[in-house]
């Protein structure tokens, strides 16, 4: 049996607006402390560039010069305009991502705070695994759509519990704009979310606030102007092969099975958070299920209500053996001192890893071969983010969703022998290149040229057994014969 708790009345256990404060200070301090581990995320690096297509006046398409080519809206919509805005005041595009995200993290403390104001320990323990969880770090400093998502299910949920159920449907339509998988979270919602069921004049309120922003969404990808950007891997090519690498680690894979008992108490509790909880399971089930690559930002709902699970046992675990110091108020700055103490403890890996050995060499090899400049020129590519960011030019990717017409009903590698771009990038990865390798017509049409890789590799035709399974920081350039 779980143990279960009541919300305390005695105003000695409840958070004050100063403490609040501070576990948000410590927080923002922790995120700044590792911002030097943490390079953009890919599909981060997707939205950025609509983003600053969008701030220079192109509008909100990734090959401005031939807008043709691609739907005239993605899904990215939501975060490319934040990122676009803070663009337009003289910010850069990473450094805008990263402060929208922050400020998402931030407002999600500020709203578990509120409830559950009632547990200062339970608060306190949120706050010190939201900051130090290299897994929540990730996708928040890797300008991802992911704690922008989170906050909006966080926040519907605050404000149904607050009465205002018309805006909790708007902001579950936000959530949706951001990932349309989150419309799993609107049954969930009205089954289990705060006060329990939504009866019929709460229902047509949220529904309403809904069908603002998730209708008018809806509508757009059906009639096909809309692209699912967060959604890619399940119109593109990257089924059957799960990959796990987004929750590897001591630190997550150690604290799984009392994040997932603390999570099971919050939904046997009827813990105002519990569908948010049972939104991040199901995602995560659905993804394995379709074995879909289980990336940083498509599980942070996920451990994100982890974080929430281990605070709910850490809570228990101070109201059964250390009830005075649980509800002292030396709590507030012994954890804020902590989360800050134990991100710092925790390895990390240089940003300028990546930066260098990819997304620089990628910037510079753009500048010297004139890609970019030349709108004749097209490039293929398993990971549009990156190249498409810091190389420029025009680049389609395998799924077909910036040029939907031209890979229409095709095999990824089929198209790019039809289409004959100039330039072919690959993951360096045994499939990607195996498959490449044993098309006679890619093969005797191309050869590599260059390799931008995060982990030194400088080969440019290596050995298939040489090479991992899964794709990583790692790619190879291919260029068409003249």
């Amino acid at each position: 049996m779980i143990p279960t708790t009541t919300t305390a009345n005695d105003g000695s256990k409840r958070l004050r607006a100063g403490e609040c404060l501070a576990l948000v200070v410590a927080l923002v301090v922790a995120r700044l402390v590792v911002i030097g581990s943490v390079a953009a995320h890919p599909e981060g690096l997707v939205v950025l560039r609509y983003a600053r297509n969008l701030a220079d006046g192109a509008g909100l398409v990734f090959n401005p010069t031939v807008p043709w080519i691609e739907s005239p809206l993605t899904a990215a919509i939501g975060q490319a305009s934040l990122v676009a805005m803070l663009q337009g005041l003289g910010f850069g595009g990473l450094a805008a991502a990263r402060t929208w995200n922050v400020a998402a993290e931030v407002v999600s403390v500020l709203i578990v705070c509120s409830l559950w104001r009632g547990h200062r320990l339970r608060c306190v323990a949120f706050v010190v695994v939201l900051a130090a969880l290299p897994a929540l770090a990730a996708p928040s400093l890797g300008a991802t759509y992911a704690p922008l998502l989170t906050c909006a299910l966080l926040w519907a949920t605050w404000s149904a519990r607050t009465g205002a159920i018309g805006l909790a449907g708007l902001l579950s339509g936000l959530a949706i704009s951001l990932r349309p998988g989150a419309l799993l979270f609107v049954p969930l919602f009205a089954l289990f979310g705060p006060g329990g069921p939504l009866r019929t004049v709460k229902l047509v309120r949220f529904v309403l606030g809904l069908f603002v922003t998730g209708g008018a969404y809806v509508l757009l990808m059906h009639v096909g102007l809309l692209v699912p950007f967060a959604e890619l891997p399940l119109l593109g090519s990257r089924r059957g092969a799960a990959d796990w690498s987004a929750l590897a680690g001591p630190w997550t894979w150690g604290l799984a099975a009392p994040a997932a008992l603390g999570m099971v108490a919050l939904v046997r509790e009827r813990d105002a958070s519990r569908a948010l909880v049972l939104t991040g399971c199901t995602l995560f089930a659905l993804d394995l299920g379709l074995g879909l690559a289980v990336g940083a930002p498509r599980v942070h709902v996920l451990v994100f209500a982890g974080a929430l699970g281990l605070a709910r046992g850490i809570d228990w675990c101070g109201a059964r053996f250390g009830e005075r110091l649980a509800d002292a108020r030396a709590v507030v700055p012994v954890g804020a001192v902590l989360a800050v103490a134990i991100t710092l403890s925790i390895p990390g890996r240089d940003a300028a890893v990546v930066t260098d050995g990819v997304y620089r060499k990628m910037a510079e090899w753009a500048e010297e071969s004139g890609f970019g400049d030349d709108d004749a020129q097209f490039l293929y590519a398993s990971e549009v983010g990156a190249i498409g960011y810091f190389g420029g030019g025009i680049v389609f990717d395998e799924g077909g969703n910036l040029w939907r017409e031209a890979m229409r009903d095709q095999e990824p590698l089929d198209a790019a022998a039809q289409l004959r771009p100039e330039y072919i990038l690959l993951h360096a990865a045994r499939p990607l290149v195996a498959e490449l390798r044993a098309r006679e017509e890619l093969t005797r049409s191309y050869y590599p040229i260059r390799r931008f890789s995060a982990y030194g590799e400088t080969v440019l035709e290596p050995a298939l057994e040489e090479l991992p399974d899964r794709r990583g920081e790692d790619y190879l350039l291919y260029r068409r014969r003249l």
